[in-house]
């Protein structure tokens, strides 16, 4: 199955500009990832698409979570699928 391409860039890293003690510049890299969670329609197509930057696929499958209401959720990592997030009926 493939999916709608959202705009951004695949990875982000987060930098640290100048080191407070000395005034120096200083360079302080953790890798952040992102992530798409897909609403998936009755007829199992997207029907929506979130962006999410997090730092493994665990943050990123919490976040998801909170999306969840009348659809299920994909979480996506560019092409490499994550978890498929079951809405319960009410």
């Amino acid at each position: 199955m493939t999916h709608p391409k959202c705009p951004s860039d695949p990875n982000q890293t987060v930098k640290s500009i100048i080191d407070i003690a000395t005034g120096e510049p200083r360079i302080s890299r953790r890798t952040l990832f992102e992530y798409r969670a897909y609403a998936v329609g009755n007829d199992g197509h997207f029907v929506g698409c979130s962006e999410m930057v997090c730092r493994d696929d665990g943050e990123a499958v919490a976040e998801a979570k909170r999306l969840v209401g009348d659809t299920d959720i994909e979480v996506w990592n560019r092409n490499r699928f994550v978890v498929r997030l079951v809405h319960r009926p009410k």
